[in-house]
């Protein structure tokens, strides 16, 4: 349901998103000057990071996972490695592509080839989220690597999947209005 709304959302953004960024950098100039305009372009950038670290990161689960059962000689294999790429672009559910191949081998009598297929789906799963993910996101905005994952987990956390995007970003401004503080620079 929280996905289906989160899509929907997405669509009607897009769809008016020249007019209304258009009056949003508008807004943001007028109220705080060129500084607003830096605050803006490092959202900006978060955010395109973000999105182009769940690209990355999908194509890696996918690709792996789909030559792990390749190898394994998974029925399907191909199939199963698209949907494990396809999950995998929302962060932390590709878990559930390699939870159900290992179910179905399990169900099939493939006891041991599903546990290998399982162990090996988690860590790709798991280096492609929590370390390829980050440093994708903090090479892009110079944020550190602890950084930028505990902004991901905890914007999680605090505002759900959205978070995944809020979390960064947050962590990315509060950055800049540090180093304006303390440097007294835009």
């Amino acid at each position: 349901m929280f996905i289906s709304i989160t899509v929907l959302g997405l669509f009607f953004l897009y769809r008016g998103g020249e007019p209304l960024d258009i009056r949003i950098r508008q807004v943001i100039h007028d109220k705080l000057g060129q500084r607003g305009d830096s605050y803006f372009q490092k959202v900006v950038d978060a955010v395109r990071a973000t999105m182009g670290s769940m690209i990355l990161v999908s194509l890696i689960d996918g690709v792996l996972f789909g030559l792990a059962c390749a190898i394994a000689q998974v029925p399907s294999a191909g199939v199963w490695g698209a949907i494990t790429g396809l999950i995998a672009m929302i962060p932390y559910v590709g878990y559930f592509a390699v939870a159900g191949v290992a179910l179905m081998l399990s169900a099939k009598g493939a006891s041991v080839t599903a546990v290998v297929l399982f162990g090996w789906g988690v860590i790709v799963v798991f280096v492609a989220d929590h370390i390829i993910r980050p440093a994708v996101i903090g090479k892009r905005v110079q944020l550190g690597f602890f950084w930028v994952l505990l902004g991901g987990l905890g914007g999680l956390e605090a505002f759900g999947l959205l978070g995944v995007f809020i979390g960064p970003v947050i962590l990315v401004l509060a950055q800049a209005l540090w180093h304006d503080a303390v440097d007294g620079a835009a």
